[in-house]
């Protein structure tokens, strides 16, 4: 598989940074939203919770990550920044990296600054209250940001962020 067609979507399962349990859930299916249309796209998306780590190199990694999906729950304590640390060692990188989480935080930036420099793209997909709420750190640092209230339908936010990204480059 060329570097540049691997993908990694992390979705941030802490607790803390969830509003509502139905705020996770909807993480979780824009997870899964990134992971089908990363595929579709003919990537090789790999995903990342705190109980499955990428790696698995077989032709059902679509189907592995759905289930998954299907099952993760959210988690309290989890120290993000150090676990993306080791997930780095393992030689993570790539085309696209995607991280999925609720209210950014310190904790998530930290780990996206980790992995961030390994990929070419960056995007970050946020469960927030306000747009923009936390985002403006990672819109500094060149990502691609995404934010929808829990309920709020992922397709439109998806599609203006990326309009809006390509609007920024230069026709050079």
């Amino acid at each position: 598989m060329p570097w540049q067609a691997r993908a990694l979507v992390l979705l941030d399962q802490r607790a803390e940074t969830y509003s509502s349990p139905e705020a996770f859930e909807h993480a979780v299916r824009g997870a899964a939203s990134v992971v089908t249309h990363l595929y579709r796209g003919g990537f090789s998306p790999e995903l990342w919770t705190a109980e499955r780590a990428p790696g698995l190199r077989s032709d059902s990694r679509f189907t592995q990550a759905m289930e998954v999906l299907a099952a993760v729950q959210p988690l309290a304590h989890l120290d993000l920044r150090q676990t993306v640390t080791r997930l780095r060692r393992q030689g993570v990188g790539g085309g696209a990296l995607v991280v999925v989480t609720g209210l950014p935080d310190e904790g998530v930036l930290a780990a996206f600054r980790v992995l961030a420099q390994d990929f070419a793209r960056t995007v970050v997909l946020a469960v927030i209250e306000r747009p923009g709420e936390g985002l403006f750190a990672f819109q500094r640092m060149g990502a691609v940001t995404v934010s929808t209230a829990p309920g709020s339908p992922w397709g439109p936010a998806w599609r203006t962020a990326m309009e809006l990204s390509w609007s920024t480059a230069s026709l050079g």
